[in-house]
């Protein structure tokens, strides 16, 4: 089983159907999904911040791939 199954049988389905008893609940799995990936993107955004300054290889290796990941992943301009 990978990570992201895991995270869809945890927070439920997202996907709305158009029957508003059922995407009630889709959309408060959606909102729930939308605060862990925001979370998420903090986390590793925090890890860049923390050792901006870092001449470890190491964490250098982390930092610059953080960066490109919210970079030329997401799109996020930093």
């Amino acid at each position: 089983m990978e990570l992201i199954d895991i995270v869809n049988k945890l927070i439920g389905n997202i996907e709305p159907i158009g029957d508003t008893s059922i995407d009630e609940e889709r959309f408060e799995n959606l909102k729930a999904y939308c605060e862990l990936i925001n979370e998420m993107v903090k986390r590793v955004d925090d890890v860049v911040c923390n050792n901006w300054d870092s001449c470890l290889a190491s964490v250098k290796r982390s930092n610059d791939y953080i960066s490109d990941f919210l970079t030329n992943t997401l799109k996020i301009e930093g």
